[in-house]
Formats: C-alpha cells, sequence, structure tokens
C-alpha cells in the first residue's frame, strides 16, 4: 500500500523510467517537485529519492561501498544521514567525498561545494542547485498531496523519519516489526516510543470516526482469535501483531458508516487496548500499561456498557498489583466491582480475585478469604461464553480462577490449600500452550515450599521452571515472581548448593 502522501515520489520515479531521464534529471525533478508542493527536501535527499532508496537502504548501499573500495569503516546510520539531509548539520570532508561516491556525483549536485565523482556523459551535463525545474517536464500535481516533515520519535536509537505515515498500513508494519523484532524480553526507548505513537494515535481516533459494517465481523472474530492466543506466543510477537492491527483499525474507523458499526468497532479498539496493556505488564512497562488502559476506558466509558466498564477496570488492576502497589490494585478492584453490580459478568469475578491477591500480598487474611469467596460466587454465575477454556483474555477461565486462588493463598501462607488449587490449575494448564501463567503457578508453588521450609525441592522447582522456559516467556513478571522466591528463603539456607544453584540461574537471566 503506497501512502498518498508519497505518491509525488512514485509519479517522479515512474516518469523518470518512462522517459528514460538519467540519475541527475531524476533528482532534478524530485527537488523541483517538492518546491512546487513546498516541501522540505534538499537536495542530498532528492538524490536518494532519486534512486528509490529508503534512508536504511542507502546507509547499506554505503556500508557495502565503503567495503568494497576500502574507504575504511562505515559509521553512518540513518539518523545521521536524516540530520543531513535536513540540514540541520553538514557532513565532515570525509563523509562528504564517499557521500559523493556514492551518488556518483559532484558535491555541488548535493548541495555542498567539494569532490565530483559524475560520469561525465551528455545527459549528466551540471546544471546549478539552484535549478528550479526538470529537465524534463515534470508530472502533474496531484490533488492535495503532503509529505509533512519527518517526525522526531524522541530517540537516539531510531532515525528521525523512520516513524511512517499514519495511513501508510504496510510501512508502519515493517517499522514495528523493525522496532520490536529484536527486544527479547524487554523493550528499548525506541519500542516504547513505537508502543506509545500507536496508543496515541488511537486515542486521536476513538469516538470521532466510523467504519464499514461489513468489516466490523472480522474485527470482532479477530479480537477473539487475539484472546485465545494470548500467552500461548511471545509477548513481544503478540504486542507486535496488535500494533500493527490498531494501524488498520485507526484507518478503518476514519471511514465513515453507520453510528452501530461505530460504537461496535471502537469496542474492538478497547479490547486491543486492554490486551496491549496487559501485554506490556508482562514486559516490565508499567507506565505504559497503565496509559494503554487509560486509552481502552476512553470507548468504555462512552460504550455505556457497565460490564465492559468493569472489565477495563479489573484489567488495569493487573498493573499496581505486580508493580507494588497493593492499594490501588484494590481500590481499582473495588471500582471495578462496583461498577459490574449484580450483573453475571467477567470482571464480577475478576476484580475479587484481584482485591484477594493484593489483601494477601500485605498479609490480610480475613479480607483475602473474603475477597476468594466473593470471586468464587461470581464465577459460578457466569455463562459458558465468559468461561470458555480458549477465551484466555477477554473471559474468565477456571484454570485462571485456581490460579488467582493459588496465589493468594500462597502469600497468605494456606500453604495446604494453594497446593490443591495449583494441581488444579496445572490440570487445566497442561492443554492450552500457554507459558507465562504456568511459569507463575509453577513459583507460586516454589514459594509454597519455602514456607514449608522444603528449600532444596523450592530451589529445584524454580530453577527447573526457569530452565524449561524459553527466553522469550521469560517476562518481568515470571523474573519477579523468581526473585521473590529467592528472597523468601532463610539466611541460613543461602549456602547450600540447590540455594546457590538457583541464584546461578537467576543470574543468568539477568545477565541475559
Amino acid at each position: 500500500m503506497t501512502s498518498p502522501r508519497r505518491a509525488w515520489v512514485s509519479q517522479v520515479r515512474e516518469q523518470a523510467t518512462k522517459e528514460n531521464w538519467s540519475l541527475w534529471q531524476a533528482t532534478q525533478a524530485m527537488y523541483a517537485r517538492a518546491q512546487q508542493l513546498n516541501l522540505p527536501v534538499s537536495w542530498l535527499a532528492a538524490q536518494r529519492l532519486a534512486r528509490g532508496w529508503t534512508q536504511e537502504q542507502a546507509v547499506g548501499e554505503f556500508a557495502d561501498m565503503c567495503e568494497e573500495h576500502q574507504l575504511g569503516e562505515c559509521h553512518l546510520t540513518p539518523q545521521l544521514l536524516c540530520t543531513w539531509e535536513r540540514g540541520n548539520a553538514t557532513p565532515s570532508a570525509d563523509y562528504l567525498d564517499k557521500l559523493c561516491r556514492l551518488y556518483q556525483a559532484s558535491a555541488t549536485r548535493l548541495g555542498y561545494g567539494g569532490p565530483d565523482y559524475t560520469n561525465g556523459s551528455a545527459a549528466e551535463a551540471q546544471p546549478s542547485p539552484m535549478f528550479s525545474a526538470p529537465v524534463s517536464a515534470a508530472p502533474p500535481v496531484p490533488d492535495a498531496p503532503l509529505l509533512p516533515s519527518p517526525r522526531d520519535p524522541r530517540t537516539s536509537e531510531e532515525p528521525l523519519d523512520q516513524e511512517p505515515e499514519e495511513d501508510d498500513v504496510a510501512r508502519y508494519t515493517a517499522w514495528v516489526r523493525r522496532v520490536l523484532g529484536n527486544a527479547g524480553a524487554g523493550l528499548s526507548t525506541a519500542a516504547l516510543d513505537a508502543i506509545s505513537a500507536t496508543r496515541q494515535r488511537i486515542d486521536d481516533t476513538i469516538g470521532v470516526s466510523r467504519v464499514h459494517p461489513t468489516t466490523v465481523d472480522q474485527w470482532e472474530r479477530a479480537a477473539q482469535h487475539y484472546s485465545e492466543m494470548y500467552h500461548t506466543i511471545s509477548p513481544i510477537s503478540l504486542l507486535c501483531d496488535v500494533l500493527i492491527d490498531f494501524t488498520e483499525l485507526r484507518n478503518l474507523l476514519k471511514q465513515p458508516q453507520s453510528l452501530a458499526s461505530q460504537q461496535r468497532l471502537t469496542l474492538v479498539a478497547a479490547l486491543f487496548a486492554a490486551m496491549a496493556g496487559g501485554i506490556l505488564v508482562d514486559l516490565g512497562s508499567p507506565r505504559e500499561a497503565r496509559a494503554w488502559h487509560r486509552t481502552a476506558g476512553v470507548p468504555a466509558d462512552e460504550s455505556g456498557d457497565r460490564a465492559l466498564r468493569a472489565w477495563v477496570l479489573a484489567k488495569e488492576a493487573y498493573v499496581p498489583l505486580y508493580y507494588g502497589n497493593p492499594q490501588t490494585t484494590i481500590d481499582l478492584a473495588r471500582q471495578a466491582s462496583l461498577m459490574a453490580g449484580n450483573t453475571p459478568c467477567v470482571a464480577a469475578a475478576l476484580a475479587p480475585a484481584l482485591e484477594a491477591r493484593a489483601h494477601a500480598q500485605v498479609g490480610r487474611v480475613q479480607e483475602t478469604q473474603a475477597a476468594l469467596d466473593h470471586a468464587h460466587t461470581a464465577y459460578a454465575r457466569l455463562t459458558p461464553e465468559d468461561t470458555n477454556p480458549a477465551n484466555t483474555f477477554f473471559g474468565y477461565t477456571e484454570r485462571l480462577l485456581h490460579f488467582h486462588t493459588s496465589n493468594a493463598l500462597t502469600n497468605i501462607r494456606q500453604t495446604k490449600r494453594a497446593y490443591e488449587h495449583q494441581e488444579r490449575a496445572s490440570v487445566l494448564y497442561a492443554s492450552t500452550g500457554e507459558h507465562i501463567d504456568p511459569a507463575l503457578l509453577a513459583m507460586d508453588r516454589a514459594l509454597c515450599l519455602v514456607h514449608d521450609r522444603e528449600i532444596d525441592q523450592a530451589c529445584q522447582h524454580a530453577s527447573q521452571t526457569l530452565l524449561d522456559l524459553s527466553k522469550e516467556y521469560r517476562s518481568n513478571t515470571v523474573l519477579t515472581r523468581a526473585r521473590a522466591v529467592a528472597e523468601a528463603i532463610p539466611d541460613k539456607y543461602r549456602n547450600t548448593r540447590p540455594v546457590r544453584d538457583f541464584h546461578e540461574v537467576l543470574a543468568l537471566d539477568s545477565t541475559a
């Protein structure tokens, strides 16, 4: 898919090919067209655009040239090239010489003064860089073409123009995959910027646009598919897919359609946003997770659907639960319970279960048990659709109920009851293909073993869980829980072999 805002570049190149222009003639046409459209395109950028290169491709060609001709090490980055193209800095004499070699041009044709590597053909007769019209007639100006200045994604880890145009789904897809592809189980600044940019885009669109009704069913099925795949593929891979779909979703939301279609699709946006927030909890980014949950809350609040609004609040309660603020979890969970009221819905069972876990973190035994009782009572009222084992994220499965109960009982040291729920949950998780929740469940078991002074067995169980878990699933939540097991071991056992081995396994993950 080609963005209309970049169509002028393709049109110039197409005419250059059709009329057999030289590269210099195509460069002039690029520059002249940009001036006609009042776009900030320099001669250096026009040289690249005439060749059809992205900044990354130009850097790759530059590096290959330096290696082939033994011109020394290449330290050029897309960001540095972007800085030169925007006129924010000037290349050194050495870099200018290499740029002239790359483009087989004089420095004058790059907008500077210096060396000349033109091939001397008649077609390459040199005009002034002040030239304001193409050698051959320029293609007709399209209706209202726009090419905004490159955006600054606020990080040195990505080139300044690498965030794509908001309507260019194909390029945005490549950008997200590149930024997140090597993130492992953590997130770089550039990755967080990509995540934040996507959320901000959907924030700008929700509630003001509509989409064609024939596409709504497809997007609702896509949301359900993500719910079924949650925790069965790596968090980074799932987040990547969700962000890419957000871009397509935003474009669809901008298309006019009935109010009913708009409402249904904005609800899909709420589900996607909450899922992004949930993944970010696992990846150790609580601030961005909170922001995505609040994004989810916008269409949820406007929908008037109390069950959905309660569900979004309950999902947000995960963030402080995993990041050291149990009281905030309790507050959010209670808000969700109040919003759900007597309606049999997922939030009615999920919210008290999370409240129980938060109470257990601070040792409130009676409050923990009361909240667990509430959760189990509410669970019994849920519909088969709500408890469907495949409905991993949007529903509330039996295995998740046992998982939450196990965690709460583990933290108040009721190990015998916790073991029972762990056993039941383990059986239910066995056939799901999930990774993260079973690993967390295993850490609960290890912590119970510590409480029962079965230290060797606890360390072996926790170590084996980490070793069996693929790197992409060793999320922040799993590692945090493993460290909690290590910290719970009494000092008098710290020098035993199993404890030392466990710490070595933890150290391996910390180093990675």
